[in-house]
């Protein structure tokens, strides 16, 4: 809170001028987004939406894929803390990587359209992990949990390679369950695929 006294100076107004008005493309954006896809997002569409000219939203963002990848970015970061949040609540490994496991998923299912995004944007995986901190993270937690199941079971084990085959599983059951039209019956099997998946995963890791 300001001291008594305290006036804003010129620098911080505009600063504060600058964060409100990138807040509001972010929040057009989102909501576009949300209604009709990212795939139909434009630059044009959002200047629309807040009532600013082009240029404006290019004052702040370099392309369309400069705000998707800010959203990548939050769902990421909302997906580790899911993720390290599961894995905070079980303390033997197996029972924490299969936790860890349902947390990716139920995180994808609960944000769909945030998900689609997070794997939808044009850019190669190398520089997704440089743009995106928390997914080289997201990795290191995942490969932490799958080492301590190996370590319990003295099993030798390439740990980035069973990385990659968990990540492809996942990714996998979250598309089949993005793509089906999810009634009673298709969501009692997605569950059975996926807890079938990731007992076979953690049974593999067993020597």
């Amino acid at each position: 809170m300001p001291a008594p006294g305290y006036t804003m100076g010129t620098t911080e107004r505009k600063q504060r001028q600058k964060a409100a008005v990138r807040s509001a493309i972010l929040q057009a954006a989102w909501e576009l987004v949300q209604a009709d896809g990212w795939q139909s997002l434009s630059i044009r569409r959002i200047a629309d939406a807040i009532d600013y000219s082009v240029p404006v939203i290019y004052d702040h963002f370099a392309n369309k894929n400069d705000i998707l990848l800010e959203f990548a970015k939050r769902g990421y970061e909302g997906m580790y803390e899911a993720v390290q949040k599961a894995k905070a609540r079980h303390a033997a490994p197996e029972a924490r990587l299969e936790a860890m496991a349902y947390a990716y998923c139920d995180y994808a299912r609960a944000n769909t359209a945030q998900y689609q995004l997070m794997f939808g944007v044009g850019m190669n995986s190398c520089e997704m992990f440089r743009q995106v901190p928390r997914l080289g993270d997201m990795e290191a937690l995942l490969e932490q949990a799958i080492a301590a199941v190996g370590e319990q079971y003295h099993a030798t084990l390439n740990v980035h390679v069973k990385f990659r085959c968990l990540w492809a599983m996942l990714q996998g059951v979250n598309a089949a369950y993005i793509m089906e039209d999810n009634d009673a019956h298709c969501e009692q099997q997605q569950e059975l695929i996926l807890s079938d998946m990731i007992h076979t995963f953690i049974k593999g890791l067993k020597p």
